[in-house]
């Protein structure tokens, strides 16, 4: 088995069909994930991805549920929370924003997915700037 400590990352990044993309799976899940990802192992780990690629996307389980995701916030640039429509509580979204404006997090901002447009507005999408005022732009 291949622990943090002995993996070749060059050995398990894998190369996808999609130019300048490339993908480092998680494998087995491991009995103490928490720990693994707390470790200065870890660390070695991002500061050697950081090193080889001009941006790294760390995905993550849902806040709330495992300690993963904070501990990884703490140690990555910033962090972009992902909400599902329709699902996620105006509670449960406040909760997660705020435990991620702790000491050494820097939250970036929300990705609203599962969201269904009707017809009439299929042809646009919206963002918020950062004066809180929403845009809309054609596609």
């Amino acid at each position: 088995m291949v622990s943090a400590h002995t993996v070749d990352l060059g050995a398990v990044i894998k190369n996808t069909e999609t130019e300048q993309l490339d993908l480092l799976l998680s494998g087995p899940f491991p009995p103490n994930p928490s720990e693994l990802l707390g470790s200065e192992a870890m660390l070695k780990i991002l500061d050697s991805l950081r090193a080889s690629y001009e941006v790294v996307i760390l995905d993550s389980s849902p806040i709330g549920m495992f300690a993963d995701p904070l501990v990884l916030a703490s140690r990555v640039d910033g962090t972009v929370l992902v909400v599902e429509a329709r699902s996620t509580s105006s509670e449960s979204l406040k909760s997660a924003a705020q435990s991620l404006t702790r000491p050494n997090m820097n939250l970036l901002g929300a990705v609203l997915n599962k969201v269904k447009l009707n017809k009439r507005h299929n042809n646009y999408y919206y963002y918020y700037n950062s004066s809180g005022r929403r845009k809309r732009t054609k596609k």
